[in-house]
């Protein structure tokens, strides 16, 4: 309290360089996040006499929940201690409308059309050598209710306020859509620095900047990764014995494996973009929220002179300057790492 009244933090628009800075800390976070990991499996290892230790499931889990905590002490850290502002998001956490109820469309799309041509990645990882990492194992009612949380719930949560909240967020400030939805895609499959994951999570997360874009909300982006992650683990299940079933037969064959891969990703990518386009039309998305505080050639109260048009033209010059070299920044640290997981799964 101050002179008898409350102080708000202001509120800021989520500008490129903004959007952008917040991907790179989270990336580096998450490896700070890793390192601790790193060094409570050793520890455990030496005192259970466990050498495996860091393979235990539930270990796996609990360092999943950890990352994604890194994850989202970043956005809290920058806005609330070094820009002491509310952040305003184009697409932030907004009241669903009825349209986005078509978004459950696109996990099963997804699933449909691109994990045949991730399957096909995978394997040929495997014949020049690479050998996959263990995944976690959910074969007790315990793991699977602490899979789920993790994997369902949290990442899918924490993982799409970083990508589609803030990084799409900005890159649509000086990038088209398409090319934003491609960007903030490569950011994110690389981000997880796991090779035999990079092509489906590529597919994955340009579908959720599509939903989110075409809803104006972060929920859409939610509901495709939240139900893409579901069906993933339901696939090695009884659950997902037809679908199993079903393209095994139709790969049976080269030829038949080629013209289901192609014609199934092709299918569902059109399918995806009519979708998108069906929320885009009965959402009707505001752009910017009619609080946001922009910059003072944008409030549109007054004319602004040559010189002051001039140095809000310079500063914009300067965001999408300082913008480009942060993504390239992260995405070059992930890149790095990514080949360093490739190598030495070739060792």
């Amino acid at each position: 309290m101050q002179n008898g009244r409350e102080q708000f933090k202001p509120v800021r628009n989520v500008r490129y360089p903004d959007g952008v800075t917040v991907f790179l800390f989270a990336i580096v976070a998450n490896l700070a996040a890793q390192l601790i990991v790193g060094v409570a499996a050793e520890c455990g290892a030496v005192v259970t006499g466990n050498a495996n230790f860091a393979k235990n499931d539930y270990f796996q889990l609990i360092a999943m929940l950890s990352l994604q905590l890194a994850f989202v002490a970043v956005p809290l850290v920058y806005y609330g201690v070094v820009k002491k502002a509310t952040p305003c998001l184009r697409f932030g956490w907004k009241k669903p409308r009825p349209a986005l109820s078509l978004a459950f469309l696109l996990p099963v799309l997804c699933i449909i059309g691109f994990m045949l041509p991730a399957f096909y990645f995978v394997t040929g990882l495997e014949r020049i050598g690479y050998t996959l990492s263990e995944g976690v194992q959910l074969n007790t009612a315990g793991k699977w209710v602490l899979g789920v949380i993790a994997i369902v719930v949290i990442a899918p949560c924490v993982e799409e306020i970083i990508f589609r909240g803030f990084l799409l967020n900005g890159l649509i400030e000086h990038h088209s859509p398409v090319k934003a939805a491609l960007l903030s895609a490569l950011a994110f499959s690389l981000m997880h620095m796991n090779p035999e994951q990079t092509v489906y999570q590529f597919c994955l997360g340009f579908v959720c900047a599509l939903a989110t874009m075409a809803s104006g909300n972060l929920l859409g982006g939610v509901i495709v990764h939240m139900f893409s992650n579901l069906l993933a683990l339901l696939i090695d299940t009884p659950f997902g014995k037809p679908y199993n079933e079903a393209f095994a037969f139709l790969t049976k064959t080269p030829w038949g494996a080629v013209l289901t891969t192609v014609l199934a990703a092709a299918a569902c990518g059109v399918a995806i973009w009519f979708v998108c386009a069906a929320i885009r039309k009965y959402s009707r998305p505001r752009q910017t929220p009619s609080h946001a505080v922009d910059l003072p050639d944008e409030k549109g109260e007054e004319p602004m002179s040559e010189e002051n048009a001039q140095k809000a033209a310079a500063q914009k010059i300067a965001e999408k300057k300082t913008g480009r070299i942060m993504y390239i920044a992260g995405i070059g640290l992930c890149t790095v790492l990514w080949v360093f997981v490739f190598a030495a799964g070739m060792m």
